[in-house]
């Protein structure tokens, strides 16, 4: 429901953690926008990497894709691994400068 909410056109791009579960990619596919992965680094315990996150940024706003969503997925599938809470701190703040929204699934 939330991308059905934020979608306005193909440009509006939404983080996604790659792999993932379909649901993601068929709902950002149906409501008309555009999914951007990022990946989770297996040396860190799966932790979503903020440096990552601003690279996929960057790629995403050379093609003029506008993200405007960044999912999360705590605890992680198929390990189970919950992200630290400073980790989830860096989340919020990077999302509070870079991205318009966040949203999770647990």
């Amino acid at each position: 429901m939330m991308v059905q909410l934020l979608s306005r056109s193909e440009k509006d791009g939404y983080f996604v953690p790659h792999p993932s579960v379909p649901l993601y990619s068929a709902s950002i596919a149906l409501h008309g926008g555009t999914l951007v992965p990022y990946y989770l680094n297996e040396a860190t315990d799966w932790g979503l990497e903020i440096p990552e996150l601003k690279n996929q940024l960057e790629i995403a706003k050379s093609k003029g894709i506008n993200v405007r969503a960044l999912a999360v997925i705590n605890p992680g599938n198929p390990t189970g691994q919950v992200l630290s809470e400073e980790n989830q701190r860096d989340i919020v703040k990077f999302c509070k400068t870079k991205v318009w929204f966040s949203w999770s699934m647990r």
